[in-house]
């Protein structure tokens, strides 16, 4: 079991290595598919800091698209996530302002 953890751990890595790479070449679409894959095999792994890292990516997608709903959802995704895993990390206030400066964009 741990082994299979370990595996979808590396793949959601790589997944997210590429949505970042995507994201740089504004190829937002692409971005988005292999971000949501990362995020799966991250949920699979139970790794909860490439959860955030990947919600938050595809929050910033989202934004780049000029879909503010959206990335507005995803950075609320991600303060749930941090906040039921994490306590109280310095991420909680990167996270709140996001979630305001995404709501003033509305």
């Amino acid at each position: 079991m741990a082994n299979k953890k370990n595996e979808a751990k590396a793949d959601a890595q790589t997944y997210f290595n590429l949505g970042l790479a995507y994201n740089e070449l504004e190829l937002y679409d692409n971005a988005l598919m292999t971000f949501q894959q990362a995020l799966k095999l991250a949920r699979k792994s139970e790794d909860y800091p490439r959860i955030v890292e990947c919600l938050l990516q595809i929050s910033t997608v989202y934004e780049n698209k000029a879909n503010i709903k959206k990335a507005l959802s995803y950075a609320r995704k991600t303060f749930k996530v941090v906040q039921e895993h994490f306590g109280e990390p310095v991420e909680w206030k990167f996270i709140a302002k996001r979630i305001n400066d995404l709501q003033l964009k509305l």
